[in-house]
This record gives structure tokens, sequence and C-alpha cells, in this order.
């Protein structure tokens, strides 16, 4: 087994305000054989990233790597120049970040950019080189890689967005790939094909993975050495098996403890606060530049769901299932084509002007990158005291009042109120996200995958300032996620959803212990958990289910979601199988 990758004592500064500098990566040192996974794990600002840029010499320009040496095939990488670097990267060293939309640029195809460095380093002709792309599209589970060629990044969902990224770096067949959050906007099925097709790949050719994560199950389950970094230095290394299930280190410990687990539901049956009945919503885009005609692709297909006053309803499902659709038109942000929409008893198609300005102050959105959703002009104060812009009778000194108020709330006192987005961590700009949503007061809120690029400690501070100010405001959240564990904590009922259509429904404990559609049961068979053994250790395992029979007369609905079984050619229709339970059905054939 020959070593593909060697890390000696690597250090980075990075330059602070005035003319000083900081050590943010300090004497770390790690190797990676041939066909083998190595993780790098830590919170956020722990250096994990900047290591892994280190080995692509890209680094940002206000960090400079000031000791230590990078091995790759036996070449100092740090002695190469730009041009020979260049020849290594896509070719030899692939790369994937953490986000999609940085990744690719909004102005190319996917067909282009996907096809660029392939020709470019193999010099293959266009045709086999959209051959090799369209095949690698489809083991990533893109539906119609011809039309995805064709299509522009802004067309995909970020999960699939990060898919069509991988696909891209993969289909070059790199020596070493350095995944960086890989599989963070993806939900469970798609995160493990992914890690399964890496897997694949390091056993067909040889390819080494450095993997940067903080999925600390995902870690334990696929990597076969693991490095904790905290604050730029190493805590411990070692295999999966030894450190993370059996943990020593109290860094370690810390990170474990962090991990997600099922809280008490709320118990207490309120109105619904949200009706939707028979949901669908279409996008539409047109065929090509001389069609007349535009392509409606059904996003939200005929969904039905009650969200009660006060409660968490979470929506699951893969990306692509409609979840962050359903959210958007609840808040009048998408337009649904048919179906009923009510909010407080109101029909959403007899709101006029002013109930609309109403609606307005009364729901709000959480949404998945905090960084894109603020402004990086304006201060911190002045995002969150916007969202008191339509609220009568505030004075603008009294906006900013209520602004600093709230975001010492969320933790962000003092000075934070002059600070700006770029000023701030991940998690502190998901606060600011939080703040600017709950500053009004409103009844319901929309929180889009809210942690989903959060390291565990960050995550569970995250989770349980939404659930503190749920106690204090009596919110009502719809929480769209494709995180079960986080899930597990945070809803009282689920929903799951596949290619817009709601497949089950029902309390949060029988979906995770009783599931009954065979999609649901292979989302949580998909899902591995780490749980703590009464001796303190931890176990790698995924969510027990059993195969239960449909409702007498009726077969579990299936529209692709059930691999192997033919798609159902009845009226799909949701069968209530016990109290608040319901799964979606199709009639038996006779």
């Amino acid at each position: 087994m020959s070593r593909v990758l060697t890390i000696e004592k690597l250090s980075i500064d990075i330059r602070a305000g005035g003319a000083g500098t900081r050590r943010v990566v300090n004497d770390v040192s790690l190797s990676i054989d041939s066909g083998r996974i190595a993780a790098l794990v830590g919170e956020s600002g722990s250096g994990k990233t900047l290591i892994g840029r280190s080995v692509m010499r890209l680094l940002p320009p206000v960090a400079a790597l000031v000791g230590g040496d990078i091995v790759f095939n036996g070449a100092s990488l740090t002695k190469l120049d730009e041009t020979q670097m260049r020849s290594l990267r896509g070719r030899q060293i692939g790369a994937v970040f953490q986000e999609p939309m940085v990744s690719l640029n909004p102005a190319l195809t996917i067909g282009f950019q996907m096809m660029e460095a392939m020709r470019l380093h193999e010099r293959v002709s266009q045709a086999e080189a959209r051959r090799r792309c369209m095949t690698m599209l489809e083991k990533v589970r893109i539906v119609d890689p011809e039309e995805a060629l064709r299509a522009h990044p802004r067309q995909f969902s970020g999960g699939m967005r990060q898919r069509i990224m991988l696909a891209s770096v993969l289909a070059m067949r790199p020596r070493l790939l350095i995944a960086d959050e890989p599989t963070t906007a993806l939900d469970a099925l798609i995160r493990k094909e992914i890690m399964d097709l890496m897997v694949a790949l390091t056993r067909e050719i040889g390819t080494s993975v450095l993997l940067i994560s903080h999925d600390l199950a995902m870690v334990a389950q696929y990597s076969d050495d693991v490095t904790v970094l905290r604050q730029g230095e190493t805590v411990e290394q070692g295999s999966p098996a030894g450190m993370l299930l059996r943990p020593t280190h109290e860094y370690t410990r810390a990170l474990m403890d962090a991990l997600p687990a099922r809280a008490p539901t709320n118990g207490v049956v309120r109105a619904p606060l949200v009706e939707i009945n028979d949901l669908c919503v279409d996008f539409h885009r047109k065929r090509g530049l001389l069609s007349r005609r535009a392509a409606a692709k059904r996003a939200v297909d005929k969904a039905s769901l009650s969200i009660f006053d006060g409660e968490v309803l979470a929506v699951v499902g893969e990306s692509g299932s409609g979840k962050t659709t359903i959210g958007r038109t609840l808040l009048r942000l998408c337009d649904s084509s048919s179906g009923s929409i009510r909010f407080d008893g109101q029909d959403f198609n007899g709101m006029d002007a002013d109930a609309v300005a109403r609606f307005r102050t009364r729901t709000q959105m959480v949404f998945q990158d905090p960084f894109s959703s603020l402004d990086p002009r304006m201060t911190l104060g002045a995002a969150v005291a916007e969202g008191l812009r339509h609220v009568a009778g505030l004075e603008h000194g009294e906006r900013l009042r209520r602004a600093a108020e709230i975001l010492e709330e969320v933790g962000l006192p003092g000075a934070y109120v002059e600070r700006y987005p770029h000023e701030l961590s991940g998690g502190q700009r998901q606060r600011v996200c939080i703040a600017r949503a709950v500053v009004a007061r409103p009844r319901f809120i929309v929180a889009d995958e809210p942690v989903s690029a959060l390291d565990v400690t960050i995550q569970r501070q995250v989770l349980k300032l939404l659930t503190q100010l749920q106690e204090k405001y009596g919110f009502t959240y719809l929480f769209i996620s494709h995180d079960l564990g986080v899930v597990e904590q945070m809803a009282d009922r689920v929903a799951v959803m596949f290619r817009g259509r709601v497949l089950e429904v029902g309390p949060r404990n029988t979906i995770f212990d009783s599931p009954l559609h065979p999609y649901t049961m292979r989302l949580l068979e998909a899902t591995p958990r780490l749980v703590r053994r009464a001796d303190g250790a931890f176990e790698l395992h995924t969510f027990p289910t059993r195969r239960q029979p449909a409702p007498a007369g009726h077969g579990y609905f299936n529209n692709g979601c059930i691999p192997g079984a033919p798609e159902s050619v009845g009226a799909p229709l949701m069968i209530e199988v016990a109290a608040g339970h319901s799964v979606c059905c199709a009639r038996a054939e006779r």
C-alpha cells in the first residue's frame, strides 16, 4: 500500500488587524495511504478547511503556509510553481467544497463546467466527455442527465448542485479527493449513495480521500483514520473505533455529547394554525429559444397537511422532493397552481392587500444559507431591524433598539449591532437570521435547514436557541431538514415527502419507531447513528425497521420511491392507520 499524501508539521498563519498575524493551524501532521479515507473533524474555526485548501495550494490571500511540508505522490507540493500545480488540480487532486453555488459558475451551463476540466487535462472529444459526464450524473441520481447538462446552476436545489459538483470531480477519477463537507446539503439516501460511491472509487482505482466533516456518525462509518482538531491543533488521532466509539479525550467526549438526542414532544393538542389541502405547485421554464410553450415541472403534488398551533412539524425527504417549495408557498414566496391554504382560518385566495400585509408580519423564514440571505452592506442591527419595517407606529430608533434586544437574546450582545456578516462565524450568522425572523414576534416560522452547515456543538446551541424562543414566544415551526437526528430531537410530528408527494405523516415517535411506508424505512435505514451505551461508550447502528403490510385492499403508493417495485397505477390516497398517523397508499390491483 503506497503513501499518497503526507502532511508534516503544517502551520498556517492569518493576517489579523494591523500588521499582526494569528496562528490558525499549528504543527499538524497526518498521512493517507492509497485507497483509504482519512477524516478531519472539529468545530468551526479549527482549521480543517484551511488544511484541505493548503493541499490544493488554494489558501485565501490573508493566509500563508509558514511551516511544514505537503508531499503528494513523493513530490513536495510546496516547491511546485503555479503551472505545475495547475496540472495537478482536477486531474490528480480533486476537491469538493461545502458551498456548491460558490463553486459553480452561475453564468455557465452544467455541461460546460463538467466537461471543461476533462477536455483540458485528458484531451478527449466532446462526445466522449459528454458521455462520461452523463454516466456520472446518473450515478449520483440526477433524474434527467441530458437536460441537466443544458441547465444552469440556479435551476437546481442546493442538494442537487452538490451532487453535480461531486459528479464533476469524480468523473476525472483523481488520485486524491479532498471532500470538504461533501454531504452537508444532501438527504440521508443521497448521502449514503455518495459516500458508497466514494468508497467504491477508492477500491476501484485507489483514490484516497481527505474527508472534512462535522457528521461524526458518517465519519465513524466510512473513515479509516480520524484526526480531531481543536483551534488548529491536533487533539488526538487514530481509528474511528478507538476514538469516536470510545472517546477518551475531554474535547472528543464534548463533541460526542453534542450529538442530537430525542427530546420530549409537545403533548398539547391545539387547533390547526395552517391547513393545506390538495396543494399543487408547478414551475414553468421554456423548452428552448424558439419554443413558445413552457415546460411545467410539478414540485408539489396534491399535498395535504395540518400544522397545529405551537408545534414543530418537520418535513423530511430527498433534495427536490418539494420540502422547501411547500415552505416558500406557505409564506407566499411561491404561487400555488391549485389547492387551498388556510392560515389561522383565513383562505389565502381571499386575502386583500391589507390582509396580506398583516400576514407578512405574522410569518417569517430562516433560510438554509445564512451568508447568502444577509446583505453584506448592512450592519447586523440594520438587518434585524428590517424585519420590523412593516410594524406600524415604530420609529427608526425604536426598531434599532428592539433589534439590539433580540440580538442580545440570541447571544450576540453589545458591539455586534455594528458588525457586518463577514465578521461572523457560520453559527453566529445563523443566530442573526433567527433574530431577524423572530424580532417581529411572528406566529409561524419556516426553518429551512437551519443547522445543516454547522458543526455539532454550534448545531446544538442553535437548536437549543430555537427551542427556548418557542417556549418563550409560542412560535409554530415548519422545520425542513434532511438530518433525521436533528428531526428526532426537534419535531413533534414528521411528514415524509418524495417527488412532491406526502408519503407518511404522524407523531415523531411513531415515525421513527414504527414507520409504515417503505420509503420512510429507506430513509431511516440510510441514517447511521451514534448511540451512547450504559458504560459511556458509543455504538454505531441505524434505526431498526420492520416491513409492515399495507392496509387491507391497498398497496403502498410508489412514485419511484420503492426500487424494484412497480409504480402505482391507481390514484394515491392518504389512509389514517392510527390517530394522527397516515400513510399514502394506492388501491391494490384486482
